[in-house]
């Protein structure tokens, strides 16, 4: 209950692993400005990951977004997870998500970074219509 209480003065971007003797702590800020995910080993085994691309690199099957504001508690010998919704807020993930840190293999808050960039780009090419060879 007491770290629950403290999440209240947590301010800002995070997400977050805490381990406990028997326990898994995960929790994503209430505004989820970064993204978190969630997926599946193929042992049964759980993952998450800020970026969905590193469940393809080990085969594990992306199972959801934690969503914001959102603790997932693990315990250990429990093939089942516990979700608590701490807080809800309008939702705010980073524009630099899609922008600068993700890859474009992955996959954020449900749409492709590779597709939002391209879409970016689309945009910014209606908006400012140089005559070029090609834009980078």
């Amino acid at each position: 209950d007491r770290f629950i209480e403290s999440l209240k003065e947590c301010i800002g971007a995070y997400c977050f692993v805490l381990a406990s003797k028997d326990k898994l702590y995960i929790v994503r800020d209430p505004h989820g400005v970064r993204p978190l995910s969630l997926g599946r080993l193929k042992d049964g085994g759980y993952i998450v990951a800020s970026e969905t691309c590193a469940f393809d690199l080990i085969e594990a099957e992306f199972i959801r977004d934690v969503k914001p504001g959102e603790m997932l508690i693990f315990t250990q010998g429990n093939d089942k997870f516990e979700s608590i919704e701490l807080f809800f807020q309008t939702p705010r993930i980073c524009a630099f998500e899609y922008i600068y840190f993700a890859r474009p293999d992955s996959i954020v808050e449900g749409k492709s970074v590779y597709e939002v960039r391209k879409k970016m780009g689309e945009a910014l090419a209606k908006k400012f219509a140089y005559k070029a060879d090609f834009v980078v």
